[in-house]
């Protein structure tokens, strides 16, 4: 018996085949994707999505995905939600976070509980001294 064997599709072939799929969602405008890892058994793949409003056709909200495809020789990859090890989305604002939160993490150098707090990581210098000369001299202590 010939059984059929897949070979690993490239970087590029995965990111085609998620646009391919995800340009028949509706209103979606705009799609960007990555991958994180490309594994022999499973390909990890950041994609985001823009999606317009009908009425404005400006971008209205956006999500970003972040998916495990897994690989196998005898069945190639398997796109299917309900084949996928793991799944899950942030929109818009969480997006925005999980950002923050990426670019930042490692300058935490300790141990404990953080919070993602929306704006400047740090004032800058003029900004601390603006603050600084509001401040009654008494209280400056």
């Amino acid at each position: 018996m010939n059984k059929k064997r897949h070979l690993p599709p490239s970087e590029s072939e995965i990111i085609q085949e998620i646009k391919a799929r995800a340009a028949a969602i509706p209103n979606c405008e705009i799609i960007q994707s990555t991958v994180i890892k490309r594994g022999p058994q499973t390909f990890k793949v950041a994609t985001v999505l823009q999606f317009k409003n009908p009425q404005t056709n400006e971008i209205s909200h956006r999500e970003l995905h972040l998916n495990d495809y897994p690989f196998r020789v005898r069945s190639g990859v398997k796109w299917e939600k309900k084949d996928r090890r793991a799944h899950w989305t942030c929109k818009d604002d969480e997006v925005a976070s999980l950002r923050i939160f990426l670019e930042t993490f490692d300058q935490a150098s300790t141990p404990g509980e953080y919070s993602v707090i929306a704006g400047k990581p740090s004032p800058t210098l003029e900004e601390l001294l603006k603050a600084v000369g509001t401040l009654d001299t008494a209280n400056l202590v």
